[in-house]
């Protein structure tokens, strides 16, 4: 690559006033990446292309002519070099240009089709091999053919309005196009970029603003769901039908315990660009839940559906190299159809995977589409999604509060606020579950305001009854800390409100929620520390901290998950780990506790491992609020 590139990226990051951290984040790369993108030789990823150029805001062209600049003149002896670099340039502009959503025209210095991309194919519904090489006068009128000339060799003097018509079907067309030229092997074409297919056509929406996940570059859940309903809209119009595909890695989670998070996200970068290598520039792929990945797939029945289930399977179970050695996936498939299988945009996702979750990943893609049982399945999925926005709506879950001991003393030194939904038909949920649908339903930060909300007002209520309220810890996702009443100079100022001193109150999160894609900690974790609030970092040891970032964890308290304390008394292993963790949290400072204690025996091992906390059902279970009052007055155990 070149000089010139790295300079303009780094002039372009300083005009946008960006860092190059928040390019790469933008580009949905590492800042390595970035290096790499301006340093390397060979073909650049189009993927990494259009997403430095939408991250500076400039066209992906700009950035193809920095990456292969011109050669002033031909060196002696290296016209194989030339050559090649010809043919280089050529093919990966052609590449580029057909793999865009936008739709391309090519004119040559004739007037002259030389390039139609698919999208433009399927806008103006011409087969290329019809039309290149043919005058241009055939797909558009001859003014705009002649104004597109005008700016051949020149940087464009703004939009050429265009009007044309369909293929077959007449459809009138009415649209704008930037414009922009480009020297491909000996010819300089002048290229029209129409607006996205998404916007031209009678009657159809635009298509709605898309929150990308950074590792994967597919779209966030609920942008996923925003994609499908604006797809289903579209089909509507045209009496189209939608498929929905659904890719679950059923062994994510055993990768991450056994891998670690930075090679599970390599698998995850990994998977998700050999799915875009095998769908159209119409498709849509996004996120849906933690393991799952979906297609959406316009114009497409079920036939079409299961050919491109078979072919995305196929390259996803070919192993995936990590580091020097191989990582084979499970992958199982999920296929629901609109309108055959149902009309409703969260169903349809719903279906999709719950086929995939259900289904073994050797089952062949002819079950993988949703059946009648499935559809019960998830009826009864959403049907519990709705219950619990009515249990938020009317204040109907539950806190229960456990206490936290001292071990040397035994004495309570604070209490950890704990989920609890009464389902009126199923009876007690388990906690996992009722976040799981949180989840699922994108409710996870209305669940962590009202633990927030419900937490203060018992704390209220214990003051009111004369009771010095306890050390406080409220379990909050990673999401939901820097938003509404969990921001952190929000929950400040609602604690001095309350006369609540901020070290007394605490937030528990969970450890794989700690960092990001380049495991750096959130900055509103690190704003609740410097207000003076605890932070503990629950279910510690689960494998998703690294040692070097565990030095500057903005944290006041490791507590060790459950799974290390069980049978803690006679498990050698679990005894040397424990013993790791209480060297390393008293050489960088950190208070130990631990949850999940059934027994004398494992508290007692934990006594003399140096830590100071612990909680279980061997000290106490969890209590409602109003047994808790009875514990600040009464003595201690």
């Amino acid at each position: 690559m070149t000089q010139e590139l790295e300079v303009f990226i780094r002039s372009r990051a300083n005009e946008l006033g960006l860092s190059l951290s928040e390019i790469a984040r933008r580009a949905s790369m590492s800042r390595q990446s970035l290096y790499d993108f301006w340093t390397r030789s060979g073909y650049p990823s189009l993927a990494n292309i259009v997403g430095v150029a939408e991250a500076l805001q400039v066209h992906p062209i700009q950035l193809l002519e920095l990456q292969f600049p011109p050669l002033e003149r031909e060196p002696t002896g290296l016209s194989a070099q030339r050559f090649r670099w010809v043919q280089d340039r050529a093919r990966l502009a052609t590449l580029l240009l057909d793999h865009m959503q936008e739709a391309v025209i090519g004119l040559d210095e004739n007037g002259h089709i030389a390039l139609l991309s698919r999208a433009a194919g399927e806008l103006l519904q011409r087969a290329p091999e019809a039309v290149l090489g043919q005058p241009a006068q055939r797909i558009l009128p001859e003014r705009t053919v002649n104004r597109l000339l005008e700016q051949r060799g020149t940087s464009g003097t703004g939009p050429v309005h265009i009007e044309t018509r369909r293929g077959q079907d007449g459809q009138p067309i009415r649209t704008q196009a930037s414009t922009a030229s480009l020297r491909v092997h000996d010819c300089t074409l002048v290229l029209a970029f129409m607006a996205d297919v998404a916007s031209c056509g009678r009657g159809q929406a635009p298509l709605p603003s898309v929150e990308h996940d950074p590792v994967t570059g597919f779209a966030h859940p609920a942008s996923t769901l925003a994609l499908l309903k604006w797809a289903l809209q579209s089909a509507q119009t045209k009496a189209h039908s939608v498929a929905v595909l659904a890719f679950q890695i059923h062994n994510l989670d055993d990768l991450r315990e056994g891998f670690g998070i930075h090679v599970t996200e390599h698998v995850l970068a990994s998977v998700a660009e050999r799915i875009r290598a095998q769908i159209r520039t119409t498709d849509r792929a996004g996120r849906y839940h933690d393991e799952a990945f979906i297609i959406i797939a316009g114009n497409t029945e079920t036939e079409g559906a299961l050919e491109m289930t078979r072919r995305i399977r196929t390259t996803l179970e070919a192993p995936i190299d990590s580091t020097g050695f191989p990582i084979y996936l499970q992958i199982a498939a999920g296929i629901t159809v609109y309108p055959e299988q149902n009309a409703d945009a969260s169903t349809l996702l719903e279906q999709a995977v719950t086929a995939a979750t259900l289904l073994d990943c050797n089952e062949d893609a002819q079950r993988s589409v949703c059946n009648t049982g499935l559809s019960r399945a998830v009826a009864e999925r959403i049907a519990l999604v709705g219950d619990l926005r009515e249990a938020l709506r009317e204040d109907a879950l539950e806190l229960h509060y456990q206490p936290i001991f001292e071990l040397s003393a035994g004495a309570i030194t604070g209490v950890e606020a704990l989920l609890r939904w009464m389902h009126p038909k199923r009876g007690q949920l388990p906690t996992q579950e009722v976040i799981r649908t949180a989840e699922q339903a994108g409710l996870v930060e209305q669940l962590d305001q009202w633990v927030l909300e419900r937490t203060l007002r018992d704390l209220r209520y214990w003051s009111a009854q004369g009771r010095k309220p306890p050390r406080t810890a409220i379990n909050a996702s990673a999401r939901g800390l820097g938003r509404g009443a969990l921001e952190p100079a929000t929950l400040l100022s609602t604690l001095r409100d309350l006369a609540i001193p901020p070290h007394t109150f605490e937030i528990e999160i969970s450890e794989r929620n700690l960092f990001d894609a380049d495991g750096v900690t959130t900055p509103a974790l690190e704003a609740v520390r410097k207000r003076g609030i605890g932070v503990t970092v629950d279910h510690f040891g689960t494998g998703f901290a690294s040692l070097i970032s565990l030095r500057h964890l903005p944290a006041t308290r490791l507590k060790v998950d459950q799974a290390l304390v069980r049978n803690l008394d006679h498990d050698p292993d679990q005894q040397a780990l424990v013993k790791g963790i209480t060297d390393l949290g008293q050489r960088f400072g950190f208070s130990l506790a631990a949850e999940g204690v059934e027994t004398a025996a494992e508290a007692q091992h934990l006594r003399t491992s140096g830590f100071h906390e612990a909680q279980g059902h061997y000290f106490a279970v969890p209590v409602a609020a109003d047994e808790v009052a009875s514990w600040l007055c009464g003595p201690h155990v």
